[in-house]
């Protein structure tokens, strides 16, 4: 294992240039750590992930950033990148979970969907001890069920009409958490139009609770 610090600029993802400490592995791949809280991986392929903390927020966000080498090849909780978007959420089992354009699978069927790619251990890359409260998804037309129509409505005019937005800052409690989802919803959309569905680079930008 090595470690040096970087002294000139270092990019990655659209002009993200910073020094940090990098760890040079024996696969042919890197891991940079500017600080605790955000990190990118670096591997000969072309595949690059960045994984940052929120400030401010107990959430994490990443950036991924895949070669065209890796067209019709992916697959697992990004989807297989092709030009059909109706072929997004394979299970791993091979069963594809059926969508009308542009609108996802059910909340309970996304739920299906995540724990089809769960990864076991002892293959699993996260070593944290097990939550102590097991977590139960809670839908959106159930959480909104403790909300009053007045109550949902400024949220959503808050949030610019989006929904996950909504989701989560009822869910959190925090309407500033959920104007973070919405920030990171305008930036994938933003890229997806830069980027379009055929280009050299796909960027999938993806928030999570850390429970």
């Amino acid at each position: 294992m090595k470690l040096k610090l970087i002294t000139s600029p270092f990019c990655l993802c659209d002009k993200l240039c910073l020094p940090g400490v990098v760890h040079l592995g024996e696969r042919d791949f890197a891991v940079r750590c500017i600080s605790v809280d955000r990190c990118a991986a670096l591997y000969a392929g072309g595949l690059h992930v960045l994984v940052w903390r929120v400030e401010g927020h107990n959430q994490l966000a990443a950036m991924v950033e895949v070669p065209q080498t890796f067209y019709n090849r992916t697959v697992g909780l990004m989807g297989l990148w092709s030009t059909n978007r109706s072929d997004d959420f394979l299970m791993s089992d091979g069963r594809l979970l059926s969508s009308t354009n542009p609108n996802p699978p059910s909340e309970d069927m996304l739920h299906l969907f995540g724990l089809s790619w769960a990864v076991p251990q002892p293959e699993s890359l996260l070593f944290s001890p097990p939550p102590l409260d097991i977590l139960e998804p809670v839908s959106l037309n159930k959480l909104l069920e403790g909300f009053s129509p007045n109550e949902v409505e400024d949220l959503r005019r808050t949030c610019q009409g989006s929904m996950q937005c909504v989701h989560d800052s009822f869910a959190s409690s925090n309407s500033d958490l959920g104007l973070q989802t919405l920030n990171a919803e305008k930036q994938y959309k933003n890229r997806a139009l830069i980027y379009g569905k055929t280009s050299v680079n796909i960027l999938r930008i993806l928030s999570k609770m850390c429970l």
